[in-house]
């Protein structure tokens, strides 16, 4: 009888933890802290024009359509500006497509692309 018991008190917490993990919504963070004195450039100004912002860190903004299965990059949407980022010295597990995300990033510009990476982030997920 005691051995019920316990088996289904550990049985509700398991579901507990379970349920809990799979809906939790919130901020998460990655790399390093965002700066709060940046403002935002579009991804279109950045795309435009990227020997402007060639070696300079951005605060950039935008929804998480694609994210790479191992962690390596994902994909960053603001209106009709698509772009690959890659993050510096991290990895994005357990992202989701849909998910608003900020990105302090540099920018490196060459002669037919230009490279974002991610030196940190926060993503508020839906």
């Amino acid at each position: 009888m005691k051995r019920n018991f316990f088996a289904k008190i550990f049985l509700m917490i398991l579901i507990y933890l379970i349920f809990s993990c799979a809906y939790k919504e919130g901020t998460k963070k990655f790399g390093v802290t965002i700066p709060k004195d940046l403002e935002v450039v579009k991804l279109e100004d950045i795309l435009k024009e990227p020997n402007k912002y060639d070696g300079k860190k951005v605060l950039i903004e935008g929804n998480i359509v694609a994210v790479c299965a191992s962690g390596c990059d994902f994909r960053l949407q603001e209106g009709t500006s698509v772009v690959d980022i890659y993050p510096f010295n991290f990895k994005v597990l357990g992202l989701r497509s849909g998910s608003k995300a900020r990105v302090y990033s540099e920018i490196k510009s060459g002669k037919e692309r230009v490279v974002i990476s991610a030196l940190g982030m926060e993503v508020k997920e839906k």
